[in-house]
């Protein structure tokens, strides 16, 4: 048999090749479509976009570029032709992440990444870059990426601002010397801060978040005494300050504390919670406790003793006992009334 192909079988295969080469034109005309509604919608919707062509040893080149540098990077396009011109501007510190995005990429994977480039007047600007790879499955490989890039550097110098914020206020939660707690309006704690932990037990701040009073030390008791303060502030918008109630610690020891809730309202003022905050005062309440023994002791004795006794502040007299009031005649109140000079003889 001759190995020879017939006409027939060559007509056939003429055949078949002009239906694939009328296929990869279809397929070619699709993708410039593609790639031209994609530049319109790039056009409309981000700063730049671009098209990478990628060659069968992965060589890469520009294909096509829309958007104006100029308000952003400060080039005219006319600087930016090559792929090149585009890397030479990334930050140093970003470049090794191009390699990884762009394994990605050959891989027929979308890509969203961020990275910080140079302005041509030095300024470092960040910009977000969505890739898109084409991938072809006549060549079975990815033959171009198509991209958006947007300069996101006012998002990002906002998000240092409120991550600079965000700091501040957690040095001052947790250096404040008071406990500071935060509810929504079922009264289930949102968070704290570092100082209430010496009162739960708990390890962290986050460790609150989703619990109620009645999963805490406390006694039942106090548990239905805070929320029904809670409930008071959530219901009439209204502080409720210098509220002095005992609380139990997690070592069981029982504290005082002097409690100030008020309303946590969102950007329309309506309440979603409350923010409470407390000082233990267990130890000044001692100290007065101490102190009105000790008064009372001297008292005891003073109003028993037959030497006569008179506590004065400045010319006022403050106190005087029975034995004064028989030495003087005068009464207590007469005596109170009077300055302490006036019950010194003129002589003396």
């Amino acid at each position: 048999m001759s190995s020879r192909k017939t006409k027939a079988q060559l007509l056939e295969d003429l055949e078949a090749l002009q239906a694939r080469i009328s296929e990869l034109e279809r397929f070619e005309s699709r993708l410039r479509q593609a790639e031209e509604q994609y530049r319109t919608a790039c056009q409309l919707l981000t700063s730049h976009a671009y098209c990478v062509k990628i060659g069968p040893d992965q060589s890469l080149e520009l294909e096509w570029f829309i958007g104006d540098c100029r308000p952003i990077l400060g080039y005219a396009r006319e600087e930016l032709t090559e792929l090149g011109d585009w890397i030479r501007l990334i930050h140093p510190e970003d470049l090794p992440r191009l390699k990884s995005r762009g394994e990605r990429l050959l891989a027929g994977e979308p890509v969203v990444d961020e990275f910080r480039a140079f302005s041509k007047q030095g300024e470092v600007r960040w910009l977000r870059d969505h890739g898109v790879p084409i991938w072809d499955d006549a060549h079975r490989r990815v033959i171009r990426v198509i991209g958006a890039t947007q300069d996101i550097t006012d998002e990002k110098r906002a998000e240092e601002s409120l991550r600079a914020q965000q700091g501040l206020l957690s040095h001052i939660l947790s250096n404040v010397p008071h406990a500071i707690f935060w509810k929504d309006r079922q009264s289930i704690y949102l968070g704290c801060n570092e100082k209430l932990l010496e009162y739960t037990g708990l390890e962290k701040p986050s460790d609150i978040i989703g619990k109620t009073d009645y999963e805490l030390p406390w006694t039942k008791e106090e548990s239905d005494f805070y929320r029904q303060c809670d409930r008071k502030v959530i219901e009439t918008g209204v502080p409720l300050l210098n509220i002095e109630e005992p609380l139990r610690r997690a070592n069981g020891s029982q504290t005082t504390i002097l409690t100030s809730k008020v309303p946590l309202r969102d950007e329309n003022g309506q309440v979603i919670g409350i923010l409470g905050t407390f000082n233990d005062i267990t130890e000044q309440k001692q100290a007065q406790e101490v102190l009105r023994q000790s008064e009372e002791r001297f008292r005891t004795l003073a109003e028993t003793v037959p030497v006569a006794v008179c506590i004065s502040q400045g010319t006022r007299i403050r106190y005087v006992n029975p034995a004064l009031e028989r030495l003087t005649g005068y009464s207590r109140e007469e005596l109170y009334r009077m300055d302490f000079w006036e019950t010194i003889h003129p002589e003396s």
